[in-house]
């Protein structure tokens, strides 16, 4: 495995920072009245991470995310359920842009949009689905939560990833994940 380029560790401390500032403030946390008790906006950070410094970047920041929720006192209090779903949005975000850029070299937004969309709703699907495998919550509790929150968290990550990363773009800021030489050629 090849080290964290300058601009990929920079981009790794400035996406973390966000997702300590949204965690410090609450506002990565929407509480609503539902068994899930709140909109979960953290993964975003996440997977900005994994899009635009690639798979290391993506698991180091939702490394922090879910270290962020053990700490913080989020139910159950168990690393497998708060830690391991986390650590793996931005990887899974990052393979599945890559994947429809292989496909679609030139549609950058769209591979991004669904790299977003797939990667949020892994997420609701992995933590609501350890935390009643585990039975931590009631299995329709957890569905419940599931079709309230998922479709609504991932709309929420698309509308937001998708310009950020059309000011990225437009700030010169390269979209190329880790392993492509270009969206055109991938390695």
């Amino acid at each position: 495995m090849r080290p964290l380029s300058l601009r990929q560790l920079t981009l790794t401390g400035l996406l973390a920072a966000l997702a300590m500032a949204l965690g410090a403030t609450g506002l990565g946390f929407i509480p609503v009245p539902t068994p899930g008790q709140a909109l979960t906006l953290m993964p975003i950070p996440v997977i900005l991470a994994g899009l635009i410094a690639g798979p290391v970047s993506g698991a180091l920041v939702g490394g922090l995310f879910g270290c962020f929720c053990l700490l913080r006192g989020f139910a159950p209090p168990d690393p497998l359920v708060q830690v391991l779903p986390r650590l793996l949005v931005g990887v899974v975000a990052w393979g599945i842009y890559v994947r429809v850029l292989v496909w679609r070299p030139t549609a950058w937004r769209a591979a991004a949009a669904t790299a977003t969309i797939l990667a949020s709703l892994f997420h609701s699907t992995m933590v609501l689905g350890l935390v009643a495998w585990m039975g931590y919550f009631p299995t329709q509790a957890a569905w419940l939560t599931w079709v309230l929150h998922g479709p609504l968290e991932a709309g929420i990550a698309v509308i937001v990833t998708v310009p950020a990363l059309t000011a990225a773009r437009a700030l010169k800021v390269s979209l190329i994940p880790a392993g492509l030489t270009s969206p055109e050629r991938p390695c």
